[in-house]
């Protein structure tokens, strides 16, 4: 059987964004509170704290994560910030992608 540690892979992929120079970095879930969007946003929370980074309330974007619909919904919320992320650190590929497009029509 293969297990995987969310909580190491979302130290590791926001570690990773800290090491290349992020200090706001934003995390897209859909849910803090259970099964492994609670494992990932522990590894997320613990990268930050490791680094001396404070956790930071306005940085935790919630959507559904079900499409790429959705990672565009994501964008406007973003674009929304009066403090734009560095950073961003997502539960899936979908969100992903539609966020990046989303953001790339911005310009």
């Amino acid at each position: 059987m293969i297990v995987i540690d969310h909580a190491q892979a979302a130290y590791i992929a926001t570690k990773h964004l800290i090491e290349s120079g992020c200090k706001k970095i934003a995390h897209v879930t859909t849910s803090v509170s259970h099964g492994i969007y609670s494992d990932k946003y522990a590894g997320y929370k613990k990268a930050l704290s490791d680094s001396n980074q404070k956790l930071k309330e306005e940085l935790l974007v919630f959507d559904d994560l079900s499409s790429i619909e959705s990672g565009k919904n994501v964008a406007a919320h973003i674009l929304k910030m009066s403090k734009l992320p560095d950073g961003l650190f997502f539960e899936n590929d979908h969100c992903a992608a539609g966020c990046i497009a989303g953001l790339k029509k911005r310009d």
